[in-house]
């Protein structure tokens, strides 16, 4: 950890002396020193260690930190939080520090009950005063109302004060947007209505009166004179004030600024607003003050974050920007400045149909450090649907051109690889595949050459209960049909009708199944068994719900399993919750005792016509370096949903590692799951225990990759047997014509 901080900072180092030895220009990109230069802004990023599960080590175990403040001052970052009890009683406070090189929080817990005559009390904000101390505004809720400050610093602790009564009210309260403690003691409460002044015995001074909606209060500091308000003027564009002026320092018809927005600014000695930006969920706009004007800088989208909340943001000296933003499961330290780069630095297309925030961060990563190259993300535009794209792909390709990079949802690998359109990567990547499980070695590979590589996987599976399969873990056809007709469930898979039961069951989800022969390369799909198949599978397709999830239908005995994609440890923490431990990961129907689980790999090839294959083959190193192989893997640690886990033996084993060790720490890990009333208790998130650990690991291990040609069988088979259960054709009709065109399409292949 602290090596990655140091990197951080010595990036951000490197950052903050280019900014200041050049004057900031307008706009994304400007030009710089040179024709091939342009001046660029960047983003860097570091996520901070967990607060919550920090304070959980001072706090009792019933005890949560809940309504949290973040601010910042100097380098030092901190947390302010209340603690609730499980009955979400507010028992106290704590001031939380977290001090370069951002590794580990230090707590100041304080309980109620020790700080104040009442011992239930309300956090109605806080803050940092211009003297660095911590304050807080506290509202007691019995036996009388009654409002405190709380000042908090390292070296004296806790004190309080009461503030007298009628100084504050309920409703000024439940109104305040932040409030600011000056030097003197004077206490600025911003409120929706407008500000409220305390001079520092609590006696009220006089009200200035604020034009148009102010949203925001901004405190003096090295690079704003005396306090600063923005919000949207009279007009209902973006207007930046300072207090006591009716003049606005800033204002724009092309901006308007949101309760949720940080705007900040920069002023010369006279006061002038010099620079600014307004700083959203969504990006960054800068403030052109002389023209009136703001320009989008950064979109966080494009950089693969998505922003829930901006804690807190200020332009430091150099004129960079520094952000606190909560995103869906952390929290992180960004910084926003501009660097000089190549004008014209070679693009290469990546063709996919969809790219997650991890691919999103990684090519923006990637770009960030190459200096030549840049990764450009091509995936279907508005209105095209995802076969029309592939097909398009496809005809690039197949004609010399096309993008460089493939993924193996924008194009059929395989059939490209036996057409000789895809580079041989087998000498690229020898070593990173001698690192990686043997089930994974074989993913990518045609006649003996390698044509395409993972960079995380999935395994598919079909989750049922041991109530109603018993102590199996696998099966084979017979065996689910009997279990299928002797559990009295109404359908076999969750969401799928009849003909999708046939194909699965068939096919054993692409494994190959019993009908068809991989040694010989026949097909058998007109033996009486065939038949019997189609004919039971009638009888037990499912046109209610999702095609993934339904375990909770599991539990009631409507389904027999489900198919599910296990891309994360929250998937398996959901279905044990629901089938209250029941579950059973038993795969699709298998024939020769092995695992009729399938390894899914988000895969990568080369077009073979590219003409800077050395950096394409570069990106993908990239994603299997050991630093983004750990992240895949904390990532699929996590409560939230993940797209993979990793694909080296190592970082795979330190996945788990890391799960047993970090999930007692985050309270995440163990809550309820609330129906849509969000009254009832459905059930309770839990940890993965070390014995269920060792199961998925092997799982992932001895799960198989789906058979070459099998795509094709299967779209063969959802395109006939339709025909049976319409009452168009008998099912041994329909059994003949899947036979001769599978054989047919066997015999081409």
């Amino acid at each position: 950890m602290r090596k990655k901080y140091l990197a951080f900072l010595l990036i951000l180092t490197i950052l903050l002396s280019a900014c200041g030895n050049r004057e900031m220009t307008q706009g994304s990109e400007a030009a710089a020193g040179t024709d091939n230069e342009k001046t660029v802004w960047i983003l860097q990023e570091q996520e901070l260690p967990d607060a919550e599960a920090a304070l959980q080590e001072s706090i009792a175990e019933d005890e949560k930190g809940r309504n949290e403040r973040w601010n910042r001052l100097g380098d030092t970052i901190y947390r302010i939080t209340q603690i609730q009890d499980s009955g979400m009683v507010c028992k106290g406070n704590c001031v939380q520090k977290l001090e370069a090189p951002y590794e580990k929080w230090e707590n100041f817990p304080i309980y109620y009950a020790e700080l104040l005559e009442d011992d239930i009390c309300y956090m109605v904000g806080a803050s940092i005063g211009e003297n660095g101390h911590v304050y807080m505004l506290q509202e007691s809720l019995f036996p009388n109302r009654q409002f405190y400050l709380t000042e908090w610093t390292e070296e004296k602790g806790y004190t309080s004060r009461m503030i007298s009564a009628g100084a504050l009210s309920k409703e000024v309260c439940q109104e305040m947007r932040s409030f600011f403690v000056c030097e003197d003691g004077t206490v600025y409460i911003l409120t929706l209505g407008g500000i409220k002044i305390l001079d520092s015995e609590f006696e009220e001074k006089e009200e200035p009166v604020l034009p148009g909606v102010v949203y925001q209060m901004r405190y003096p500091s090295a690079t704003q004179k005396g306090i600063g308000f923005c919000g949207n003027g009279v007009s209902g564009g973006l207007q930046i004030w300072r207090r006591g002026e009716k003049e606005p320092l800033f204002t724009t018809d092309e901006l308007q600024m949101n309760i949720s927005d940080v705007a900040v600014w920069k002023e010369n000695e006279e006061g002038t607003l010099t620079e600014g930006f307004l700083c959203t969920i969504d990006g960054i706009w800068q403030l052109a003050p002389k023209e009136g004007k703001a320009e989008n800088i950064l979109r966080f989208e494009e950089q693969g974050i998505y922003p829930k909340a901006l804690c807190y943001a200020d332009i430091d000296k150099t004129g960079g920007i520094i952000m606190l933003a909560r995103t869906e499961d952390k929290y992180l330290l960004l910084y926003v400045s501009q660097e000089t780069v190549l004008q014209n630095k070679t693009q290469l297309e990546f063709a996919l149909t969809y790219a997650d925030t991890f691919l999103k961060q990684m090519v923006v990563e990637f770009n960030k450090r190459n200096k030549e190259y840049e990764i450009v993300l091509r995936t279907p535009q508005q209105g095209e649907n995802y076969s029309d794209f592939r097909t398009r792909i496809q005809a690039e390709v197949s004609a010399g051109g096309g993008p460089a990079l493939l993924s193996k949802y924008a194009m059929d690998l395989k059939a490209a690889a036996g057409k000789g359109i895809l580079r041989d990567l087998t000498e690229d990547f020898a070593e990173e595949r001698e690192k990686m499980p043997e089930n994974l070695r074989s993913a990518g590979e045609a006649n003996g050459s390698y044509y395409a590589v993972p960079f995380r996987f999935s395994i598919q599976t079909l989750i049922t209960s041991s109530e109603l399969v018993g102590d199996r873990e696998g099966w084979t056809m017979e065996e689910m049909l009997q279990c299928l007709k002797k559990s009295g469930v109404q359908a076999a898979f969750c969401g799928y009708d009849s003909s999708i039961v046939f194909a699965n069951i068939a096919l054993s989800g692409g494994l190959g199944g019993k009908f068809i022969d991989r040694e010989s390369r026949t097909s058998h799909f007109d033996s009486e068994q065939a038949v019997s198949l189609l004919e039971t599978a009638a009888d037990f397709g499912d046109d209610n719900g999702q095609n993934f999830g339904g375990q909770d239908r599991i539990a009631e005995g409507e389904v027999l399993c489900s198919c599910a994609y296990i891309s994360g440890l929250n998937y398996v923490r959901e279905a044990h919750g629901l089938l209250q431990g029941k579950e059973v990961y038993i795969g699709y129907p298998v024939e020769d005792g092995q695992s009729g689980n399938i390894v899914s790999g988000d895969m990568i090839a080369v077009n073979a016509s590219c003409k800077d294959a050395e950096a394409a083959v570069e990106f993908i190193r990239f994603l299997l370096s050991e630093e983004k192989q750990e992240k895949i893997g904390r990532e699929a640690c996590g409560s939230n949903v993940s797209n993979g886990f990793p694909v080296l033996s190592h970082s795979l084993r330190e996945m788990l590692d890391y799960a047993e060790e970090e999930q007692e720490k985050n309270p995440g890990m163990h809550q309820p799951v609330l129906d849509s009333t969000a009254s009832v208790e459905l059930y309770t998130l839990e940890p993965v225990e070390a014995e269920e650990l060792e199961q998925l690991y092997t799982m992932l291990l001895s799960a198989r990759p789906q058979e070459t040609n099998m795509d094709g069988v299967t779209d063969i088979v959802l395109e006939e047997v339709p025909a049976y259960f319409t009452g168009g054709k008998t099912a041994q009709e329909v059994c003949d014509i899947v036979q001769n065109r599978v054989q047919l399409y066997l015999d081409e292949g």
